[in-house]
């Protein structure tokens, strides 16, 4: 039997070797689609049209010709600038799990061009998990590989003729620093969780594929589950009042808190998953055209572009606390049935759980922190909400979850995503990363009994 036959997608021929599982194919021919759940058939988004029947790319194994039509991907890109940056000039970069932005800066620091793009490696799985996972069985080279050629892809719509890069910074969590810079991250996913660095790397710009000659720094990061994400976003705010402490809380796939004031850093990671992005949920997606951001119950929808089509972290927030407060999510988290926002998008039970789960990890880390500082709620001066969706959180409905304790409910400032300013920051403060990084304290939430105990509280609404 010929092992090679050939299979259409999206009406290009390609040969493929008979038996291969199709997802496999589509990633290492560079094609774009959606599997948040890393090939496990869990979240059913890998969806495609193969001869006319809709199946799942993860399990569709090929054993015959095939004509396979993908539907439309959207990256979420955006760009801002007037005209191409030329001259000399920097780049920074903030990789995130599910996020990419890049700037293009003059020696001052000054944005002259920006993109913002799903980080590709998604199809590899939605969050650091799957990624790890994959890393293990297949090295970092696919992923690192994705990664460079999507940023360089993007750079050549922000990057003039004339342009001349001189510096490049890169700021991510641990694990995704590792992979930009082609290591093996295997070890973050077993424990003790030991990535293979933490202090910052510098290496040219060439040794990892870009064209330009400059040198390549990458943000230090605190410790396996605080990366250098969460030291760029730090490097952006104040230092509170003498006596007072600031909160700083990155609500991504991997929630990164940090508690600092006069007695320094103190940080805790709370593995919230990837749902305040999108993932995990069933209608689900990022802060794109389509997106739902705002709800108000019982039939007021905001989003972005012309035509709803999913629910964002902000949007989520919105309708699960909307929905509480209306009596139809009760304390336990349990709604009668799925509630439909628009055409097609609708909030399903379990996506309810999905929040839940999420929302607890954040509050007992919250809490727990607090508690092994015995810093009192009412010390607490600013609470810096950071993310690519914070400055659409509605606090409120943030508060009526249990996601953010009552008390901050007036104290609480949207930075956006402040990991790309600091990053932007990082040329100038060097000094004070490093030593960020070097002296922040970690609390490990596996030591801590009380955790699971609060973990189970917060799991409730009304808490």
């Amino acid at each position: 039997m010929n092992t090679c036959i050939q299979i259409t997608v999206n009406g290009d021929k390609i040969v493929v070797n008979r038996g291969a599982v199709l997802s496999d194919i589509l990633k290492s021919r560079g094609y774009r689609f959606a599997m948040p759940c890393g090939g496990r058939g869990i979240c059913r988004k890998c969806k495609v049209s193969a001869d006319g029947k809709e199946v799942l790319a993860c399990k569709y194994i090929v054993t015959q010709p095939v004509d396979i039509v993908l539907p439309e991907f959207s990256d979420g890109k955006y760009e801002e600038l007037t005209e191409k940056a030329e001259g000399v000039c920097r780049i920074s970069t903030d990789i995130g799990t599910t996020t990419v932005e890049t700037a293009v800066t003059d020696s001052e620091g000054n944005i002259l061009a920006r993109v913002r793009f799903a980080n590709p490696q998604s199809v590899y799985g939605a969050d650091v998990v799957n990624r790890i996972e994959y890393c293990s069985k297949n090295g970092a080279r696919a992923l690192q590989k994705i990664l460079i050629d999507e940023i360089k892809s993007r750079l050549k719509n922000l990057l003039g003729k004339s342009a001349k890069v001189e510096r490049m910074d890169f700021a991510g969590n641990t694990v995704m620093t590792l992979l930009l810079m082609g290591k093996d991250c295997s070890s973050m996913g077993q424990y003790p969780y030991t990535p293979l660095f933490l202090d910052s790397q510098t290496t040219s710009a060439k040794e990892l594929g870009f064209e330009f000659d400059c040198e390549v720094r990458t943000l230090p990061c605190i410790s396996a589950f605080a990366g250098g994400d969460t030291v760029a976003g730090l490097l952006t705010l104040p230092e509170p009042s003498r006596g007072k402490y600031s909160l700083f809380m990155d609500l991504g796939t991997n929630a990164e808190i940090v508690l600092f004031g006069e007695n320094g850093y103190t940080a805790v990671s709370a593995p919230a998953g990837p749902c305040m992005e999108g993932a995990n949920i069933s209608c689900g997606m990022s802060a794109v055209e389509g997106a739902i951001t705002h709800f108000k119950h019982p039939d007021k929808v905001e989003f972005l572009g012309e035509k709803p089509s999913g629910l964002c972290g902000s949007g989520l927030i919105d309708v699960v606390g909307q929905l509480y407060k209306s009596g139809i999510i009760d304390d336990s988290g349990d709604m009668r049935e799925d509630f439909r926002l628009a055409e097609g998008v609708i909030l399903k039970r379990e996506d309810v759980r999905q929040y839940q789960l999420a929302k607890s990890a954040i509050r007992a880390a919250t809490e727990e922190l607090l508690e092994y500082k015995r810093v009192n709620k009412r010390d607490i001066e600013r609470v810096y909400l950071a993310g690519g969706f914070s400055s659409h959180t509605d606090v409120d409905n943030a508060v009526a979850t249990g996601l953010i304790a009552k008390e901050f409910d007036r104290i609480c400032v949207a930075v956006g995503n402040c990991s790309l300013k600091g990053c932007i920051l990082y040329n100038r403060n060097q000094k004070k990363a490093d030593a960020i990084a070097a002296d922040a304290e970690y609390l490990d939430l596996n030591s801590r009994e009380s955790f699971s105990e609060k973990f189970i509280k917060f799991m409730n609404f009304g808490v």
